[in-house]
């Protein structure tokens, strides 16, 4: 009935949990969050930590080398617990 899937990758601030960068899409891709990064309006030198899912979406080759590139450490989510990625207060 029209309906479908929708995904959205966010970039949160740890320091006052202001969004930062974003990126939607029909599809969870690494392209995904590519372009979430790419929305960032400062610089990606400022990102410290990359926290994500254990999916094989967050594996993707292009996301490892943008964290490589500007040094930002990747966070996993704990074995069996994705939904620790979705809101933690």
């Amino acid at each position: 009935m029209g309906r479908q899937w929708n995904y959205i990758c966010v970039l949160v601030g740890l320091f006052n949990r202001e969004i930062i960068g974003y990126n939607t899409g029909v599809h969870k891709t690494g392209e995904l969050a590519e372009e979430a990064f790419q929305s960032v309006e400062g610089s990606l030198k400022d990102i410290r930590l990359f926290h994500t899912d254990r999916g094989n979406k967050s594996k993707n080759q292009a996301i490892k080398e943008l964290l490589e590139a500007f040094d930002i450490e990747r966070s996993l989510s704990q074995k069996g617990c994705p939904y620790d990625v979705a809101g933690e207060s």
